[in-house]
């Protein structure tokens, strides 16, 4: 198959960075860079590569791969029939039992159409280790053999590959790529023998043998990526991210979109720890360059980066923020090292503010633990900055740089992408990209806070009250007018122009009609733009006004009965008004609504209304009587305070009580009380008040025959010890304290109580006596 050529010239500079690292701030240096131009070959500059020091190695027999200056791995140079491979060493080999992520530059050389054969990333477990390797061209070094009945055993056992193919092989010696198209990126498993697919075609003898292989382990072209040519002189980040609870594997190579394959780690692999690292090849007439280089290596330095910005409000710019002229953001560069087989040295944090930003002088610090440190500004370069930051270990394993910069004026939205690297020998990682819009000149904002009509009463000021927003200046202009007559301007400025302000203006009760008025702001800019005009229509009227019967008094009324509260009153432009009571603290209470007026506006209209008893409790209550008419006034409030009283007293006592008949027995012998007992008591004064009941024999009990029983009346307290009830002498026989105000009744035990003691000795008859109950309040 014959390509076509393509030649492109490329001219390009990068930044030699230069100094030296320290582990405290006392020590910390700024970085000098130089700008230099046509400094080398493409294939010689990737934009970031760590430092190798020993971590992969080549196989020791079969390879033309090599490690240029400890920091960039050709897998094979740009000449015909190469094959190579680089391999991780045991002590970075990829830990299958935890999550990690690994990220590279790729480089296929610039031969267009040309190049052959391509490059592989491969994770393995085969029993060559870091000497397994297959062959060249179109097995790219990790396939089996392409020929029809070759080996399926050939390529690299136990392994993943993912394979960037620059030449499509479907013909001549190599029918691998099929169902596919020309440049494509595909994943698929080189040691397994159902892999590769041998058929025929055609009747002999012209019978045609051939072998294709599957990729991403379809026989056919199922999600296969197709990235255009990647022979064309640039390097492609690569990243892959393994997901150890899912065990899924993520890659993406810069330009196609991300691929998530799961993978059976023993079924493939027979163990949780892999090699990993590239293979490639060349064919015998086209050929290519292949170089890797790496910026993150799993578990050589585990870390994270972030990249906020804010605004001085605190307010976070995110995706798709809208800035303005004259802000100024906060930004905040973090990192923080998680741990690792080796410490993060020689950090260089870099990165280039865009064209629409000014990086504000002084503003910049360092935080690691334990101290925070201002940095001068030696470091930038124009837009550019280039700081060491210490090296980070188990102890120093924090840095937070800080910037501010001020937005500059655009004239037409501008949007912008920001991002930075921390860039050290052992690791190199990318923070988050904040993407924002830089905004032209706004007009500003402006708002009135009651959106109206107000109703002011007649003699009063009234203050307008509102906010403005200028999102890029923080000076503006403000305009009043009222009833279409410009009476003022003033110039106001707030603190950050992208922050609300509160604004007010006082009109004068002289200024204001009676009626309807018409008040209008608007607010203009240092450039000229004019905000919105937010108008508040004002109604002078005359408030209702109110009287109450007994105003001002202190009135006393018994617990359980209402009171009504009674006066006039009159408003002079409303249609109806709605009267209120407040009982104490309590919420209002609307007891007429949409009271009407006469037609006669502003004489007196009488009101009436009775506050229920359940709302007066014991106690002293204050009750506060106002109207509100129909534009919102209020009426004076008038007042008065009733004093509720409580008591407590009999609620039945009955006027006959006996005791059961008995016979005269053979030894002193209480009768019991007859069911005819019947007292009761209420108290209303309240909760853990006390009262007690007390009774007095005020008269024998005789049978009017001349025959009595003296000392017989006797009672019995709750312990059983009887005392007897003399003759005009009152005895406490029942005590209460108070939990609610319902009725009590008054009983005693069968055996206990007011009892009457007969003895043997005594007359038979009727007897009668009198006894007179007593209620004391007290305890």
């Amino acid at each position: 198959m014959k390509k076509s050529k393509i030649f492109t010239r490329i001219t390009f500079s990068f930044l030699i960075i230069m100094g030296l690292f320290f582990s405290s701030l006392q020590w910390l240096g700024p970085v000098e860079s130089i700008k230099v131009e046509a400094a080398g070959p493409v294939e010689d500059n990737p934009p970031s590569s760590i430092i190798l020091d020993g971590l992969f190695t080549t196989p020791s027999t079969g390879s033309n791969s090599s490690i240029i200056n400890d920091q960039l791995v050709s897998v094979t140079p740009g000449t015909a029939n190469q094959k190579g491979a680089i391999w991780s060493i045991d002590d970075i080999k990829m830990d299958l039992t935890k999550d990690f992520t690994a990220t590279m530059y790729l480089y296929f050389g610039n031969n267009g159409n040309n190049a052959a054969d391509g490059m592989a990333f491969v994770m393995h477990n085969d029993s060559r280790g870091v000497n397994a390797i297959a062959k060249s061209g179109a097995s790219l070094g990790v396939w089996a053999d392409e020929g029809y009945n070759g080996s399926k055993t050939s390529g690299i056992q136990k392994s993943f590959a993912v394979e960037f193919d620059t030449y499509k092989n479907d013909g001549d010696t190599s029918y691998f790529d099929t169902n596919v198209n020309d440049d494509h990126v595909a994943w698929g498993y080189p040691g397994k023998a159902d892999t590769y697919i041998d058929y025929s075609i055609g009747v002999w003898p012209v019978q045609s043998n051939r072998r294709t292989m599957k990729h991403n382990n379809v026989d056919g072209n199922t999600g296969v990526q197709y990235p255009g040519l990647l022979s064309n002189g640039t390097w492609r980040k690569f990243e892959v991210k393994w997901d150890a609870a899912s065990q899924a594997l993520t890659y993406q190579l810069e330009g196609v979109n991300p691929v998530t394959v799961a993978v059976n780690v023993q079924d493939v692999f027979g163990s949780t720890k892999v090699y990993w690292g590239f293979t490639g090849s060349t064919g015998p007439t086209y050929k290519q360059t292949n170089r890797v280089a790496f910026d993150e290596i799993p578990d050589l330095v585990n870390a994270e980066v972030e990249q906020t910005i804010t605004r001085q409000d605190d307010s976070v710019v995110g995706e798709g923020s809208s800035v303005f002229k004259g802000d100024v953001l906060t930004y905040t560069l973090y990192a923080k090292y998680n741990g690792g087989l080796q410490n993060w040295k020689n950090i260089i944090l870099n990165t280039v503010l865009n064209d629409h930003v000014t990086f504000i002088p002084g503003s910049m610090t360092l935080t690691t633990p334990g101290e925070t440190a201002a940095l001068d500004d030696n470091s930038w370069s124009g837009q550019s900055l280039a700081l060491s930051i210490p090296n980070m270990n188990s102890t120093q394993n924090a840095a937070t740089v800080s910037f501010q910069v001020k937005v500059n004026a655009t004239t037409e939205a501008a949007s912008v992408t920001e991002t930075a690297r921390f860039n050290g020998d052992n690791m190199v990682i990318d923070t988050n990209s904040i993407d924002y819009v830089i905004q032209p000149n706004q007009a500003p904002e402006v708002a009135i806070n009651d959106a109206g009509p107000v109703y002011v009463s007649e003699g009063e000021d009234y203050e307008v009250t509102g906010t403005w927003k200028d999102s890029d200046n923080s000076k503006g202009t403000f305009y009043y007018e009222l009833n279409s007559e410009e009476i003022q301007s003033e110039e106001k400025e707030k603190d950050v122009s992208s922050v609300s302000a509160d604004w007010s203006f006082l009109l004068s009760k002289d200024q204001l009609n009676m009626g309807e008025n018409t008040f209008e702001v608007y607010v203009t800019d240092e450039n000229g733009a004019k905000s919105n005009v937010a108008t508040l229509q004002i109604i002078v009227v005359e408030p209702p006004s109110l009287t109450l019967v007994d105003a001002d008094k202190e009135l006393p009324i018994d617990l359980g009965s209402g009171y009504t509260i009674k006066g006039t009153w009159s408003d002079a432009d409303s249609d109806k008004v709605d009267l209120y009571y407040v009982l104490d603290k309590g919420e209002p209470i609307k007891f007429a609504s949409g009271a009407a007026n006469v037609a006669d506006k502003g004489e007196e209209v009488s009101y009436e209304h009775t506050i229920p008893a359940d709302e007066l409790s014991v106690g002293t209550h204050t009750v506060y009587v106002y109207s509100v008419d129909d534009t919102g006034r209020r009426s004076n409030v008038e007042k008065l305070t009733l004093n509720v009283i409580g008591q407590v007293s009999f609620t039945n006592v009955a006027t006959d009580v006996s005791f059961v008949d008995m016979e005269i027995p053979n030894q002193p012998t209480f009768a019991k009380r007859n069911a005819d007992w019947d007292i009761r008591v209420k108290d209303t004064r309240g909760t853990g008040s006390s009262w007690r009941l007390t009774a007095t024999l005020s008269e024998d009990f005789s049978d009017g025959a001349g025959h009595y029983l003296l000392d017989a009346l006797t009672f019995v307290d709750e312990f059983g010890k009887e005392e007897k009830m003399l003759l005009g002498v009152a005895m406490n026989v029942f005590e209460h304290t108070t939990k609610s105000m319902d009725e009590i009744s008054i009983h005693w035990r069968e055996n206990q109580g007011i009892l009457l003691k007969m003895e043997p000795f005594v007359y038979i008859g009727d007897y009668k006596g009198r006894i007179k109950w007593n209620l004391v309040d007290a305890p």
